[in-house]
């Protein structure tokens, strides 16, 4: 009897490892977005810059654009503020809490909202790194939308009694932007800068 109970659990446990897994991975993905949009929202409404801080572009005689050259030196600033800003809120928010009920957590549209609160413990792991690149697509007639944009990348690990998985999250924001009227030369000043910085992370708190 009892060999045939725990044979019942370990098959219960296999059909429904992946679906809580998944469950609170998605869990963990939400909470580190928001806490991500967040620092960056703080960063980007105290920014008092404009495209042309980030970007210059040059024209010849006719207006016609001849080069797009980049400010590294204040995006690397920029990047450098919102990376440590970043980790600053993920290190104050570590081992945060979300509470779900059981019935969501198990997938089962029937059951949803329903069932005791089952704790997720969300702790940041890894590093967070940032890149800054330049993108261009087309916005019409003879026009190209030139764009700064950051890329933020985390993981974090979602835990609860029994199981833990760890998920990645990715957000981007728009740094400047603008419409660029003529051609665009077909060599330009491509952003590619890239920061990145360890979170401070305790192993033991796996355990807790």
């Amino acid at each position: 009897m009892g060999i045939l109970l725990l044979a019942g659990a370990l098959a219960l446990d296999f059909s429904m490892r992946p679906v809580i897994t998944s469950m609170s991975g998605y869990q963990a993905k939400i909470t580190v977005t928001g806490v991500i949009n967040q620092a960056a929202s703080g960063i980007f409404s105290s920014l008092d810059s404009e495209y042309n801080d980030f970007v210059t572009l040059q024209t010849n005689g006719e207006g016609n654009i001849t080069s797009i050259e980049t400010n590294t030196l204040h995006i690397n600033q920029v990047q450098t503020e919102l990376t440590q800003q970043i980790v600053d809120a993920l290190v104050a928010s570590d081992q945060q809490t979300v509470q779900i009920p059981l019935g969501t957590l198990l997938g089962v549209q029937l059951f949803s909202g329903r069932g005791p609160e089952i704790e997720i413990k969300v702790v940041p792991v890894g590093n967070v790194k940032v890149v800054t690149e330049s993108r261009f697509s087309s916005a019409g007639v003879n026009q190209t939308l030139h764009q700064v944009v950051v890329s933020v990348d985390a993981s974090a690990m979602a835990i609860i009694p029994g199981y833990s998985t760890e998920v990645e999250v990715h957000t981007e924001y728009i740094l400047a932007e603008t419409m660029v009227v003529g051609s665009v030369p077909d060599s330009y000043a491509q952003i590619i800068t890239e920061g990145e910085s360890a979170i401070p992370f305790i192993a033991n708190q796996l355990q807790t």
